[in-house]
């Protein structure tokens, strides 16, 4: 499946840059018809723009640390996340309306960890600020490679197409852990929410 995401930060939900979308796949093994166990990898671009420090270092001077001088500006960012899952799901319509093996429509709600890998970030400063010729900048937190632990909790409905095939409307809400993003302003709590649709089959 695939959809788009939004960010939660302290002057609200932000996607300054651009809109961000993401991916999914997952599987699940269903226990009995009402519990089931699931696993999901969800990659997710999000398009960011934010004020960052960074460092602006003289290319041409001769001494050894080229005149480094720390700025403030608008800097682009184009992050890549990888957020890998497994959690345990319940089909609520089944535990509140009892299993019917006719229903077209099913509600499950799902919750567990998941991993938060950085992939990469394309930063770049935005054009509106000005460096001189023969200058390099460099962010002074960037985006590096990192892995933290965060969770998730969600939603899916699902539409009966065929008997083995079915479209879903899957709205979920990651906690980010102790990520690091430049210029994204977060809140107390780092959190992203992701909108999939996509068909599924089942086995």
């Amino acid at each position: 499946g695939g959809g788009f995401n939004m960010m939660h930060t302290k002057s609200g939900i932000e996607n300054g840059g651009g809109m961000g979308y993401n991916g999914i796949v997952f599987g699940e093994y269903h226990l009995d018809n009402t519990y089931a166990v699931r696993a999901a990898i969800d990659y997710a671009y999000i398009s960011k723009s934010g004020v960052s420090k960074f460092h602006d270092y003289n290319m041409e001077s001769e001494t050894i640390d080229k005149t480094v001088v720390e700025r403030k500006g608008l800097w682009n960012h184009k992050f890549s996340l990888g957020l890998v899952s497994v959690g345990f799901k319940m089909n609520l319509s089944n535990m509140l309306a009892g299993y019917n093996k006719k229903r077209k429509i099913d509600l499950s709600m799902f919750l567990g960890p998941t991993a938060v890998v950085a992939i990469n970030d394309k930063a770049s400063l935005s054009p509106d600020e000005s460096v001189l010729e023969g200058h390099k900048v460099e962010l002074v937190e960037p985006f590096g490679k990192q892995v933290t632990m965060g969770a998730h909790l969600g939603v899916k409905l699902n539409a009966r197409i065929l008997p083995k095939i079915s479209a879903f409307v899957e709205p979920t809400l990651y906690w980010l852990g102790n990520i690091n993003m430049p210029s994204v302003n977060f809140l107390s709590v780092k959190y992203m929410q992701t909108l999939n649709v996509g068909i599924q089959y089942d086995i």
